[in-house]
This record gives structure tokens, sequence and C-alpha cells, in this order.
């Protein structure tokens, strides 16, 4: 008789399929909402982008997210990184773009749950 603890389903692993599940729909320019437009949506897709924590990693994806979607905030505890003097340079080897050009725009807040409370953006 099989046990009970090989059919339960752990938090990660719903969390995990959730994650990619979500990214998935938000990478193909599926909206949520249907055939609702956040406004600033534009002819790449009806996404406006919000990204947390923008040192490498997250500019890195914020520059592939531009592709699917217009990036409308960026939200850092560190003045440095809003004010993108201490981001990596070699993100621009990962996007072709340089931080400047990633950015160029957009709302940068220090606390990111006033980029939450933009609900134009969807949050990656």
């Amino acid at each position: 008789m099989p046990s009970s603890q090989n059919h339960r389903i752990s938090r990660r692993r719903v969390l995990k399929s959730t994650t990619a599940t979500a990214t998935a729909v938000l990478m193909q320019g599926i909206s949520p909402l249907g055939t609702v437009r956040p406004a600033g949506a534009d002819q790449r897709g009806d996404l406006g982008i919000g990204v947390i924590g923008c040192r490498y990693q997250g500019s890195v994806i914020a520059g592939l997210a531009k592709a699917h979607g217009r990036l409308l905030a960026m939200a850092d505890v560190d003045a440095s990184v809003r004010d993108l003097s201490a981001i990596d340079h070699s993100v621009e080897k990962q996007t072709g773009l340089s931080p400047e050009s990633i950015y160029e725009g957009v709302d940068r807040h220090e606390d990111y749950r006033r980029l939450l409370d933009d609900h134009r953006t969807h949050v990656i």
C-alpha cells in the first residue's frame, strides 16, 4: 500500500509550477486580464513591466524583458543602483543594452511597495 507521503505536493513544487506558468504567460504577451490593456501599453505587447532589485541580474532580466513590453518602473534600496552608477556595465554584454538605455524614462523607487502600488506594472 503506497504511503500518503508519496502523494503530497510540496509548497516548493507548487511555487515552482506556478512561477513557470506565470512567466510563460507573461513572456508570450498574453494578458491575464483578458482584453484589458494597462496604461502605457505599446506595440511590443500589453505588459507594463516593473523590476525589483536592479543590480546585475535584475538589469539583465529587465533588458531582455523590454522586448515583451514597456519597462515602466524599477525599485532598489541602493541609491547608487537607482542612479545606475553601481550597475555593472557587463549587463550590456548580456543584453546589447546599456543600463542607461534599459532604464531610460523609467520611474525609480527606493521602496518597492511604491512600485507595487502602480497597477500599470507586472513585476518581474
